[in-house]
């Protein structure tokens, strides 16, 4: 993971990460340029702390239960990623978030195209 550094002393140095340097070198560890994306992942790793840094034991810890926490874990927090505006229940404007901002084609955006679909069909 790509971190912003900061110089505390000659001698000692904080690696962190930043929701600023995580949306800035997104594109650098993932590949594609998704600013609500990184957003959204820089909230799951800080607990959703707009302005925490993220350490890399901290780092490490959320990672690890995201890749190999048990289910119950791992589907919390995909719905922590949904629910982007933290009123604990996933919302039409979440959705639409979604669809707008993933890249096309995207295993999101299928879901969220498939879910906007699901929603207009039910208006008319």
């Amino acid at each position: 993971m790509i971190v912003a550094k900061k110089d505390v002393s000659e001698i000692d140095k904080d690696i962190y990460i930043t929701q600023e340097s995580l949306v800035e070198n997104f594109f650098k560890v993932f590949g594609y340029q998704n600013d609500s994306f990184a957003r959204r992942f820089y909230f799951y790793l800080s607990e959703k702390s707009p302005k925490s840094r993220i350490y890399f034991e901290h780092f490490t810890r959320r990672m690890f239960n995201m890749l190999y926490g048990a289910i119950s874990e791992r589907s919390r927090i995909a719905f922590e990623f949904y629910d982007f505006d933290n009123d604990e229940r996933i919302s039409s404007l979440d959705i639409y978030d979604l669809y707008r901002y993933y890249v096309k084609g995207s295993k999101l955006h299928q879901e969220a195209s498939a879910i906007v679909d699901y929603i207009t069909q039910l208006s008319k």
